[in-house]
C-alpha cells in the first residue's frame, strides 16, 4: 500500500473517530462490461480487515459507493461488522443503491451529504419471455397492474379481474412471479432484520414507514433519495449531516479512487493495443475494499486479441476475476 492511501484513510478515521473501511464498487464504462455489483465474495476481505481491527473496536464507519447487486450480502457483512464493534456507521459516498441501501439500514447512523442518494429495495430479475426476448420483471409493475385495473377503471368483479389476471400470466410464467414475490418477501424480512440490529432500538411503526416506502411507495426502483426525502420518509434522526472537515476529508479520499478505479475513463480496448501489437493481457480494477492497515482490489483479467485492423475489431476474453489483495 502506498503512503498515501493510509495517510487519505487515517485522516477519515481521525475526522470520524472512527475505523474505517471503504467499500466502492466501479461503474467504468462500457458498463454492461465492466459494472461491477454488490456480491458475496466480499465476505473474505471483510473479514480479513474485521479480524485485523481487534477486539476492542468502538466504532467501526463503512465508507459505502454502489448501485447495488446481490440482496443475499448486506445481511452477513453488517453482522460480521457489528460482531466486531459496539457502533456501526455508513458513510454514502455518492450513492448506496438497492443492496447498498439495505447495508445502510444496518447502520445506527447513516452520513449523507448534500449530493448522496439512496434508492427502493424493490426486486427486480431477468426473464426471457415466450419469444426468446430477455425483460425485466419488477414486482411494483405487477402490483401497480392490478391496482391500476381495480382503483383506476374501476373493475372489481371477481370473475372480470381473474380474467385479467389469466392475461398477466400469459405474458409472465406464474413461476416467475412468484419467484419475485418471494424475493419481494425476503427483502422486507431482511430490512427488518437490519433494522432491528440498531444499539438505540427503533420503534415499529417507523421499521414499517421505512421499509413500505422502499419497497412499495416510491414507484420507480430507479427512484434517487437525498437525505430531505430519507428524512421524510422515516429515517429521521438515522440520517447525520457530516461536517464540512469531515466531508473534505473524503473529497481527498475520492480523489484517489478516481485515480485507482479510472471512473471517468472509459475502457477502449483499441487504445490499450500498441502500434504493432495483436494480443495483450490487460487488467482493470473494478472495485475497492481499503482499511488503514490492507487493501483489496477486485481485479477482471482480460485476453486482447486484434481480430480486424480498419475499422478496429478486439476480442475483449475475461480470463478470472477476483479479489486480490494490494
Amino acid at each position: 500500500m502506498t503512503n498515501t492511501n493510509k495517510t487519505a484513510i487515517e485522516k477519515l478515521e481521525e475526522v470520524f473517530d472512527s475505523r474505517v473501511i471503504v467499500y466502492v464498487t466501479g461503474e467504468r464504462q462500457p458498463s454492461n462490461i465492466l459494472a461491477t455489483n454488490v456480491a458475496l465474495d466480499i465476505q473474505l476481505p471483510f473479514q480479513e480487515i474485521l479480524k485485523s481491527f481487534g477486539d476492542d473496536t468502538k466504532k467501526i464507519t463503512l465508507v459505502l459507493c454502489t448501485s447495488g447487486g446481490n440482496i443475499d450480502t448486506p445481511w452477513p457483512i453488517v453482522n460480521a461488522i457489528r460482531e466486531c464493534c459496539e457502533t456501526f456507521d455508513v458513510y454514502i459516498l455518492n450513492k448506496a443503491l438497492s443492496a447498498g441501501t439495505l447495508m445502510a439500514l444496518g447502520a445506527d447512523n447513516i452520513y449523507m451529504s448534500k449530493f448522496a442518494h439512496l434508492s427502493p429495495i424493490d426486486p427486480s430479475s431477468n426473464y426471457v419471455d415466450g419469444k426468446g426476448v430477455q425483460k425485466k420483471l419488477e414486482i411494483e409493475d405487477t402490483i401497480g397492474y392490478i391496482d391500476f385495473i381495480k382503483n383506476k377503471v374501476g373493475i372489481t368483479e371477481q370473475n372480470a379481474l381473474a380474467e385479467l389476471t389469466k392475461e398477466l400470466t400469459k405474458e409472465i410464467e406464474p413461476t416467475k412471479l412468484g419467484s419475485v414475490n418471494r424475493t419481494h418477501a425476503l427483502i422486507r424480512s431482511v430490512a427488518k432484520n437490519l433494522l432491528e440490529l440498531h444499539v438505540e432500538p427503533i420503534e415499529k411503526r417507523d421499521q414499517e414507514d421505512i421499509i413500505s416506502h422502499l419497497t412499495e411507495k416510491l414507484y420507480a426502483h430507479g427512484h434517487l433519495i437525498n437525505r430531505k426525502e430519507a428524512r421524510k420518509i422515516g429515517f429521521d434522526e438515522l440520517i447525520v449531516d457530516p461536517t464540512k472537515e469531515q466531508d473534505a476529508a473524503m473529497d481527498v479520499f475520492s480523489i484517489e479512487l478516481e485515480t485507482t478505479l479510472k471512473q471517468k475513463e472509459p475502457f477502449v480496448p483499441s487504445a490499450e493495443l500498441l502500434e504493432g501489437e495483436t494480443e495483450k493481457d490487460v487488467i482493470v480494477t473494478r472495485g475497492v475494499v481499503y482499511s488503514a492497515e490492507q487493501k483489496y482490489h477486485f481485479n477482471s483479467y482480460y485476453k486482447l486479441t486484434l481480430v480486424q485492423a480498419n475499422p478496429p475489431n478486439i476480442n475483449m476474453a475475461d480470463t478470472k476475476s477476483l479479489w486480490e489483495k494490494v
